[in-house]
């Protein structure tokens, strides 16, 4: 696994560079708070043990299975649930 903390788009070179560390039976999974170009996602694409995740995805991912992590996890991403209401359109 690698983790970037990277604003701008990750290029296949990174990618590659990081899937070349990768043997045949393992899965690589690549995070970065940013994004992939085009180039690096057709190379992880053609590679059915790499996986790409970027900023998007990986909030996603904190917000789903958030309450299933371990406290010393949480206790390092404090994150409180909280109810909004939902405010419906003038009629």
């Amino acid at each position: 696994m690698q983790v970037k903390a990277h604003e701008g788009k990750i290029g296949p070179d990174l990618v590659k560079a990081f899937y070349a560390m990768i043997h045949d039976r393992d899965v690589g999974i690549f995070i970065t708070t940013g994004g992939y170009t085009a180039a690096a996602l057709h190379f992880a694409g053609a590679k059915g043990n790499l996986k790409l995740v970027d900023g998007v995805e990986f909030v996603s991912l904190i917000e789903k299975y958030y309450d299933d992590l371990d406290l010393k996890f949480r206790k390092q991403i404090p994150l409180r649930r909280m109810l909004v209401p939902d405010v419906l359109p003038d009629e």
